[in-house]
This record gives structure tokens, C-alpha cells and sequence, in this order.
């Protein structure tokens, strides 16, 4: 399998660290406090029947004569659709799940007025796909963004490996811990969810 051949197909995923401790040791991957993103390959199917990936080892790097710092690069510079972010009102998002005629709108597009839903509390990142849409967290043009449209600052609970929660800071709520940047992720562990743990992690 040659590196040029799959390379337009890498994206990124991100995963509980200590629930996947064993897997991570023979895959490249960067770490983020407890969570840690690894590459994977998004291949083409023709139906709409499912999907066809494949995690990158360790093995795949070295054959490939590829630095794993330049796979993640090329994996988040792709433009296919499991690497275009959605950001959406919950709301908006459970009646369009619920009303085949609804439709719910990316507030990441620079043609959507944002202050029509600036008062909601609580929105999903994902990816259009919905698919391993959590890495979105990690491209640093969605923190660029998501610091504009919260200015107050916001709150990240991971839900599983397909989405994660944006909560708009109002105040009330307390992240006992430590922020993160564009640079740095902070993690404060509090219970157990679908993504292993439970972590809040915290901008301004």
C-alpha cells in the first residue's frame, strides 16, 4: 500500500488514552492530558452501506518512510467530509433528526447569523459525516472560531468518539481545574460517559 495512494484520505480520531493504552502502543499518536489522537485511513466506498477504515500503525509509518508528524498534518489539512466540522444548536439538531423536513444549521458557516442563537446552552461539534467527528476539537481553526462566537469563554464535554458538547460559559458552571488553548488541552476528570470518562475541558 503506497503512502501517495491513501495519504488524501488520512483524518483523525481521538480516543480515551487509558481505555486504549495497549492499542496506543503500536500506533502513532499525540496525546491531550487522557484523550489521544490517532490517525486513520478513510477509504472511499461506493454505497452508502457503511464505511471502509483503517487505523495507522506503527508499522504502516515505517513502511510508508512517512514522519508521524507530517501523516497528522496531512490528515487534518484533507478537505474530505469527515474533516468539514459542523457546529449545531442541540435543539436544532434533535428536530431535524426527528423531522425529516427539518434541517439544522452550521453555525460555523460565515454566512449564518450567529446572534439569532447566541442564547442557546448547549451545542454539537461533529463533522459532516457524523462520524469520528470529535478530532474537530483538535483543528485549530475551530478553536479560533468557537473563541469568537463564545467570547465569555466555553466549555468542552466530550460525549463519545462522534461528537463532543460545546457549553457557552454563563457563569453558573465551575471547571474545577485548569484551561486549554489552541496549544494545550486541559483535562478535569469528573464521571463515566460513553467516551470512558467523562472530562471537562475549558477556553477563554
Amino acid at each position: 500500500m503506497d503512502y501517495d495512494l491513501v495519504k488524501e484520505h488520512l483524518a483523525v480520531m481521538l480516543v480515551n488514552t487509558q481505555a486504549n493504552k495497549r492499542m496506543l502502543q503500536e500506533m502513532p499518536h499525540e496525546n491531550m492530558e487522557d484523550l489521544s489522537a490517532i490517525c486513520y485511513v478513510d477509504f472511499p466506498v461506493e454505497s452508502n452501506d457503511g464505511k471502509a477504515t483503517m487505523k495507522v500503525k506503527n508499522e504502516h509509518i515505517k513502511m510508508w518512510n512517512v514522519d508521524a508528524k507530517e501523516m497528522f498534518h496531512q490528515a487534518r489539512a484533507n478537505t474530505q467530509p469527515v474533516n468539514t466540522p459542523i457546529l449545531q444548536s442541540m435543539d436544532e439538531m434533535l428536530l431535524s433528526i426527528f423531522n425529516e423536513e427539518g434541517h439544522a444549521t452550521n453555525l460555523l458557516d460565515e454566512n449564518v447569523d450567529f446572534g439569532l442563537r447566541s442564547h442557546d446552552m448547549l451545542y454539537a461539534l461533529t463533522n459532516v459525516e457524523k462520524q469520528y467527528g470529535a478530532s474537530m476539537i483538535t483543528q485549530p481553526e475551530v478553536l479560533n472560531k468557537l473563541e469568537q462566537l463564545f467570547p465569555e469563554g466555553f466549555y468542552v464535554l466530550p460525549s463519545s468518539v462522534h461528537e463532543v458538547l460545546i457549553v457557552p460559559d454563563n457563569g453558573e458552571m465551575e471547571p474545577n481545574g485548569r484551561r486549554f488553548s489552541q496549544t494545550e488541552f486541559t483535562v478535569t476528570i469528573k464521571k463515566n460517559t460513553r467516551f470512558a470518562r467523562n472530562q471537562i475541558l475549558y477556553s477563554k
